[in-house]
């Protein structure tokens, strides 16, 4: 039986650009786009208004800081009863529990989606109470990777049986190689690049630092970093990058607004991250035949080493410096990287594929 259009209330907490705020906007956008109103909550300005806008999302604005903000949860409430809303999506920890509860409350199903291990930390204060309102109030909880799934499943009071993988995807009619016929030559500096906000995970000193080593050893190369770069990490980045003598061939180019026009600007894209779940900017660059190199941080199942990319040990410099010789004296495993990463993405890690399967398990 045919149950009429639906009305989706998505929520997140953070104001991006990032992986899971791609997924949110996008996600947002399907759910309009199938004939369903189409909510969106979030916190504040930044890029994932802007997007939300440009989609023509309608969106809402409520402040949810603090540790536990009842006036927040009671406005959420009262949105849910307000515009009679039938599916609640969250998306990472905070918004999870709030929409939980609220969900709880009212009655509605809630499908709370984690991106990454930070958002299941043993570190995480009142992880207890939190998880356990997520599992009384999320009817379904998506996790992006298999990885992060079996350490959902390992949290005591989470249910297995609620817990499903949606892998996140890339549109290919968008992240595509500029010129599908043929990877570049080389540019003289070698540019090598990153994509992905400045912050702890992503291990920048590590990149800069892999950097000095390559220029140590005569290789003509610079380091570019896109992404939010306003914040004290990023001048510890820098001071840094003057301490080992590289700071004119450091580049933060701060945020971007087409990614994939970024991507296919590099010689290669470096993933120098400690820890990551399934990050988006890692398939974009597959997804535009750029060659990578990246730690093995946990994403270890999206790529196969030696074909996709090249895979170097985790926080260490050494082993990511012999990676990055291996595809700068190689113009044939680039090539090979050129054919193979794209057609993996597309066969598995596309974005169809996630709104599909994200749309089945709305049932509707």
């Amino acid at each position: 039986m045919d149950k009429g259009p639906q009305v989706f209330l998505h929520v997140i907490d953070t104001t991006g650009p990032g992986g899971a705020e791609t997924i949110f906007t996008q996600l947002a956008f399907e759910t309009k786009r199938t004939g369903n109103k189409t909510i969106a909550l979030i916190r504040g300005d930044g890029w994932v208004k802007s997007e939300l806008e440009r989609l023509g999302i309608d969106l809402r604005i409520l402040d949810c800081k603090g540790s536990f903000n009842v006036k927040f949860l009671k406005q959420l409430i009262n949105i849910i009863r307000d515009e009679k809303v039938t599916h609640i999506q969250a998306h990472l920890l905070g918004s999870s529990v709030y929409a939980s509860i609220a969900g709880l409350v009212s009655r509605v199903p809630v499908f709370s989606t984690f991106h990454g291990f930070v958002d299941v930390s043993k570190s995480e204060r009142f992880s207890f109470l939190k998880f356990l309102a997520i599992r009384l109030g999320s009817k379904a909880v998506v996790a992006v990777t298999d990885q992060i799934r079996n350490m959902l499943i390992q949290i005591p009071v989470m249910d297995p049986k609620k817990i499903f993988v949606i892998a996140n995807g890339v549109d290919t009619n968008i992240f595509k190689p500029a010129n599908e016929f043929s990877i570049s030559p080389l540019h003289q500096p070698i540019k090598i690049g990153c994509l992905g906000n400045v912050r702890n995970a992503k291990n920048y000193p590590l990149a800069i630092q892999v950097l000095e080593s390559l220029v140590a050893k005569g290789v003509d190369a610079e380091l570019h970093i896109a992404g939010d770069d306003k914040n004290k990490l990023a001048d510890e980045c820098r001071e840094l990058a003057v301490k080992y003598g590289v700071s004119s061939r450091l580049h933060f180019v701060g945020f971007i607004s087409n990614a994939a026009e970024y991507l296919n600007s590099l010689d290669i894209y470096l993933l120098s991250s400690s820890s990551e779940g399934h990050p988006l900017a890692l398939t974009q660059a597959m997804a535009c035949g750029v060659p990578v190199v990246a730690t093995r941080c946990g994403i270890e199942h999206v790529v196969v080493d030696g074909q996709t990319a090249l895979l170097a040990e985790n926080e260490n410099a050494d082993s990511v410096v012999e990676k990055l010789m291996t595809v700068i004296g190689s113009e044939e495993l680039r090539k090979k990287m050129f054919v193979l990463a794209p057609a993996s993405v597309k066969n598995s890690w596309s974005l169809s594929s996630t709104l599909m399967n994200y749309l089945k398990m709305y049932n509707i």
